[in-house]
Formats: structure tokens, sequence, C-alpha cells
């Protein structure tokens, strides 16, 4: 006689897959990987630990002084479990919901990112801090990663609203993203990285958030329910960190190429954002290629759409065809934009495992990406992505001089790079 082997229960909380300033996201219940009772008040697991401070200014230089975790100021009360040991009792508005949010959304990322690779990825403070501190705090307009912590605020906006980074999925996956690339490249505080490197990990972070969002089933499904799964235009996955229904902090498929840089550039997030969208001008064509494999579109409305893009006036009837193509076979949508995210997940993997941060450079990325495409998909998808980089300018058209030193929203050498002695 054999007997089943249970499925451990793992614990749950309700996240928004989207920040809910954007006026779309709906809470959806999610199972993180602790088991159910393995996360103790705060939240607090094995690998994080989570705190409210109002009162906290963020870490950093404090009257000369570089301060890291722990933090000893006062902080509210923890969020306890419900009886049944889960955290997805708590509402937006009840107290410690905030925290749970927090802990959820780095956790999740995490998560994501521990199942594609098959193992546990080490924190690139292990050697000081044993678990990530993660902060709430309030009246800061920011979040970032240091070395030890992950902090998000929250600041009133003009309008009225409250931009609450510790309930914003994208921007919290982020950081965590960044935290998974130097687990990979010991960079940490070292003076051997090269500038564009530091636009590439901006990049990445982005598309770490990206690829960890579309693990929100539902959200997967309310996504190609609003597009008809027509994922050219704007939509959830191109607005990045929303701040209210129009405003955001980033555009995925936003217009920058490597010419706007010829001139010099200011910020590693500003020269990551020809990157960022590359990736997804790829992301969508090898969708839109999975789709034509599996006669879920014709190749003729693949045609239309490419042509869309120099030719803006098609868009209607693109849209047009996406809707009635959809309608017919919806499963073949989900399952091609299923594939697409596992392709875009090896594909990052691949790049943050061969690029030095010491040499990287955006002349050497069609190279690099050509050897993890010819190792992991036998060269398939090499045609895609270097039409797509090359449109943007990169490979071949170099970026102009750093115009001002790296400060405080930089990744290379700033507070966030900033170690104990």
């Amino acid at each position: 006689m054999t007997y089943a082997r249970a499925r451990p229960e793992r614990t749950r909380v309700r996240l928004f897959p989207q920040s809910p300033m954007a006026g779309q996201s709906r809470l959806e219940r999610v199972e993180l990987f602790p088991r159910r009772g393995e996360v103790r008040p705060g939240p607090e697991d094995d690998r994080m630990y989570v705190a409210e401070a109002p009162g906290k200014r963020p870490y950093g230089g404090d009257s000369g002084r570089l301060r890291f975790p722990p933090y000893g100021g006062a902080v509210l009360a923890p969020a306890r479990p419900g009886p049944d040991g889960h955290f997805d009792h708590l509402a937006p508005g009840d107290p410690g919901f905030r925290q749970v949010h927090l802990y959820g959304c780095a956790r999740m990322a995490l998560d994501v990112w521990e199942a594609y690779l098959d193992r546990r990825i080490p924190w690139h403070f292990e050697r000081d801090f044993a678990k990530l501190e993660v902060l709430a705090l309030w009246d800061w307009a920011n979040a970032h990663m240091g070395y030890g912590y992950l902090e998000a605020g929250a600041y009133q906006l003009d309008d009225g609203g409250l931009a609450d980074y510790a309930l914003d999925f994208d921007i919290v996956a982020h950081e965590v993203g960044h935290a998974i690339m130097m687990s990979f490249a010991s960079s940490f505080g070292s003076p051997r990285r090269t500038d564009e490197y530091g636009a590439f990990h901006e990049a990445s972070a982005d598309w770490a958030a990206l690829v960890a969002s579309l693990h929100f089933d539902q959200a997967v499904v309310d996504l190609l329910e609003m597009t008809r799964g027509d994922l050219d235009g704007i939509n959830q996955l191109t607005r990045f960190a929303e701040l209210n229904a129009h405003w955001q902090i980033r555009v995925t498929n936003n217009a920058f190429t490597m010419w706007d840089f010829t001139a010099g550039w200011k910020s590693e997030h500003d020269l990551a954002l020809p990157l960022i969208a590359a990736l997804y001008d790829a992301f969508v064509q090898v969708y839109k290629t999975i789709l034509v494999r599996s006669g879920a579109i014709p190749p003729a409305l693949f045609d239309l759409s490419e042509a869309a893009e120099i030719t803006p006036g098609l868009r209607g009837a693109v849209s047009a065809g996406f809707a009635r193509w959809y309608a017919r076979r919806p499963q073949a949508f989900y399952d091609a934009l299923i594939d697409a995210r596992e392709i875009a997940a090896r594909m990052l993997i691949g790049l943050w495992r061969i690029a030095d941060p010491g040499e990287f450079s955006f002349a050497r990325l069609p190279e690099l990406l050509g050897a993890v495409d010819r190792r992991d998909f036998g060269g398939e998808l090499y045609p895609i992505v270097r039409g797509c980089l090359g449109r943007r300018g990169i490979g071949f058209v170099p970026p102009g001089p750093r115009l001002r030193p790296d400060g405080e929203d930089g990744h290379a050498h700033s507070v966030r790079t900033a170690m104990p002695d």
C-alpha cells in the first residue's frame, strides 16, 4: 500500500498585484513558501523581518555617520497571524495590513526567483546580518535596498492621493531584484563596476519585478481580458509603479533609444530605459510568435502588429484583430503569456550568470544574449532579441559620458552600497 504525501500548507497573504493607486488592482490571495505557522508576528520568517517605523528616516548618512540594521527606534505593533496561522484575514485599513503587504511582496518576489533557480538565494549581506530588515516608513518618497535592509516609504501626492510604496508590488519586487542580482555578482561595495552595469542592474531589477508580477494568476487573466491579448499598447505590464490612474514612475514600452543618450546621461535609471523597452519589445514578439505557432492568431495579424510600430494608424485594426481572435481561444493566449514569462526568466538568469560587473557594456549585450540563447534555446530567439535591441540602438550606439556623479538614487557608489567597517 502506498500513501500520497500531503502537500505542506503554505502561508497565505493578500496582495495588490498593482499599486491600488492605479484604480484597477484588486487584492489577490497568494501562498508564500514558508509553511503555515512558520511566519511569526511582524511578520518574520527565516529570511526577513518586517516592522513599521513611522518616525524613522531612511538609512544612510546621519550627521556624517552611516547607520545599519537593526533599527532600535519605535515601531508599531507587529502584525499577527489569524487563528489559522495565515495573514490573509487582514484588509486595507486594518492595523498590520501595511506590514503584511510589504512582507508579502518581498517574500513572493524572493520565492519566485528561488523557484526558478531551484535553490536558496543567499543575501549579499550574510557576512554581517542573518536576515533582511524590511521597514515601512512614512513621509519619504522612495524605496531602496541596502546592506541588510529594504525600506519603502509613503508620501502625499499633489492631487491628494497617498503613494504608498509598501502597497506597490512593482517597487518592492524591483528592490528585491537588486538583491538577487547582487547574489550573482559579488560587486556590492566594490569600485570594479562599469557605469553601464549600473544601468543594466536597474533594467534587470525592473524585469525581475515584471516576471514576478506575472505569477499573480488572476492578474494575468485580468490583463488579458482588458487588452484582449494585445500587449503592444499601454497596459498593466507597461505601467511600472503607478502613482495614480494616469501617472507612473516608468513606462516599460517607452520610446527611448540609445540615440537619446549620445550627448551624455545623468542617472543609471535613465540609461536603463532603452534596455527596459527593448526587452519588452522582445518579450511581446516572443509572445506573439508563440500565438502564431499555436494557431491562436494568423501570421498576418502578427505582421500587422509589427507594421503598426512604424505606422500608428494601424493600431485600431490590430486591436480589433486581437479582440476577434482572443474571443475564440482565450486559454491559448494565457498559455502563450506564461510561456513567454518562463522564457524571459531563463534569459535573465542566463544574463546574470555571465555579466561581468567590471567589463559590462551595452555594446557587448547582444553578444551576451546570443550566448544565453545558444545555450538555453538553441539559437532560436536571437533574431528576435537582436532586432529589438538594434531598433533601440543597443549594441552599436554607445552612450555619451556620465554628466554627474552617482548619487543617492544610484546603486554603485551611494549609501545603498555602503557596508559596515
